[in-house]
């Protein structure tokens, strides 16, 4: 079963569990209209094209591709995840240094 099916199919289960079960002969029990919301909410998330629907509610603009490699890239991060892991920290700020100043070095 597929993710997008999850919600409407939740909603199926607890229409069927207030009908059978909760309406025991009590006048005014049932199914109540949250379930109900729950279910159409749960259709139309399922049958949407939810890509389509992702794109028009959040743009993203333009992708924006480069020819640079990760070393010719590395001097504009502000972080890497070697140096801010706790275990790795003061070894990988030691060979960023030397890495800056290489490339310093390299574009005086």
């Amino acid at each position: 079963m597929g993710l997008e099916y999850i919600l409407p199919a939740f909603a199926i289960g607890n229409i069927v569990f207030e009908q059978f079960l909760l309406s025991s002969g009590e006048k005014g029990a049932g199914t109540d209209i949250i379930s109900w919301v729950t279910f159409a909410v749960g259709i139309i998330n399922a049958f949407l094209p939810m890509g389509w629907l992702n794109e028009k509610l959040f743009p993203t603009g333009e992708e924006q591709t480069t020819n640079e490699t990760y070393n010719q890239a590395r001097r504009n991060f502000e972080e890497e995840y070697d140096r801010e892991n706790p275990a790795t920290r003061d070894e990988a700020a030691k060979e960023y240094t030397a890495f800056m100043k290489g490339y310093q070095a390299a574009n005086m």
